[in-house]
């Protein structure tokens, strides 16, 4: 995810002292008035005086005043800045690891970039998993706004603010157990994500040797699910192995599997098998102030494209049937993978 530093201007007013303008200043001295000439016929002699100046209550009463608001060359108090607080929601189980989903509250009104990571950092997370940390934050409470995978005893996530003050949310032993109503989404999200497969045996007539499947993501619209205040931008779907290996663009995947010999312990004489597991990673992308931040959805629905779905494909050299298992829980003829917890 490209990011990129959107730079907070703050006007400084010298009405207001935080500088000085050098600027020509024009100085005008008042002289003592000479004496009136005495009231008669008009004199043609007579000059008027050049230093007699207008007394003050000659003045126009609507002459601008250096008081009045609107004769001042500043702009009106924008208020205090905005603050944006981290917030532990809860510590959650994934696949045996640990992870701890963080909510934010932006008080302002409009969103709000923190890009820096000096100003928008993780601590004790996995490092190999990219939790999608926003830099985008929508006026008012987000919750959930991530997840992160425990790397360390005490994760914690810590913002600084347009308010200039540095604020830190960490996770501890008083930290609540995720639930339903913890996990319930400021930001509802109704999609019906799913994982669906088709598949040709080759060759098309004798024993088969490999199987060309086809597998789409479906029940994702085209438009990103994003809080209010933020404007959904399209969604980003790519699909791999489960381990982010034979990776491709797009809700479609198309997988060449062989068919080799079923040499396990159970194995049938004669039988052939095949397995393959096809995983899909959706991104919401929403924009505002001029940025772009990315998140992972926080609809449970989603953990099992997120996870990846295998195939289990099995042939006694005449038929082949295929059986869906929800990854990382392998097939019936082959044990469970060991690889860890899938990294985003």
């Amino acid at each position: 995810m490209s990011r990129r530093w959107v730079p907070l201007l703050v006007a400084c007013l010298t009405a207001l002292g935080c500088g000085t303008v050098d600027s020509p200043v024009e100085t005008i001295t008042l002289t003592e008035p000479g004496p009136r000439p005495v009231a008669g016929p008009p004199d043609a002699s007579v000059v008027p005086d050049a230093s007699v100046v207008p007394d003050a209550s000659d003045v126009a009463d609507d002459a601008p005043s250096s008081t009045d608001p609107a004769s001042s060359t500043g702009a009106a108090d924008p208020g205090p800045a905005a603050s944006v607080v981290p917030e532990v929601v809860c510590v959650r189980n994934v696949f045996g690891d640990v992870g701890v989903s963080f909510a934010y509250t932006n008080s302002g009104t409009s969103p709000i970039v923190i890009e820096d990571p000096v100003d928008n950092r993780l601590t004790d997370q996995v490092v190999d998993d990219d939790p999608n940390v926003p830099t985008v934050f929508a006026p008012g409470r987000v919750s959930p706004a991530f997840y992160v995978l425990a790397g360390g005893p005490s994760p914690s996530w810590t913002l600084t603010g347009p308010d200039g003050v540095t604020r830190t949310a960490t996770a501890d032993e008083d930290t609540p157990t995720c639930d339903d109503t913890l996990l319930q989404a400021t930001t509802p999200d109704e999609r019906t994500p799913d994982l669906t497969f088709s598949y040709q045996v080759v060759p098309a007539s004798g024993p088969p040797r490999s199987l060309d499947l086809l597998a789409v993501v479906s029940g994702v619209p085209e438009t990103s699910v994003c809080p209010t205040g933020l404007d959904p931008l399209p969604v980003r779907i790519t699909t791999d192995d489960g381990w982010g290996e034979a990776g491709s663009d797009g809700p479609v995947a198309r997988r060449s599997i062989e068919l080799f010999d079923d040499n396990g312990p159970d194995a049938v004489p004669g039988h052939q098998i095949a397995v393959v597991t096809v995983a899909a990673l959706v991104t919401d992308r929403c924009g505002g102030a001029g940025a772009t931040t990315e998140s992972w959805p926080n609809n449970p629905a989603f953990d099992r494209l997120l996870y990846g779905v295998t195939v289990c494909a099995t042939s006694d050299g005449r038929n082949v049937s295929i059986q869906l298992v929800d990854a990382p829980f392998g097939c019936p003829f082959s044990p469970p993978a060991t690889n860890g917890v899938r990294m985003r």
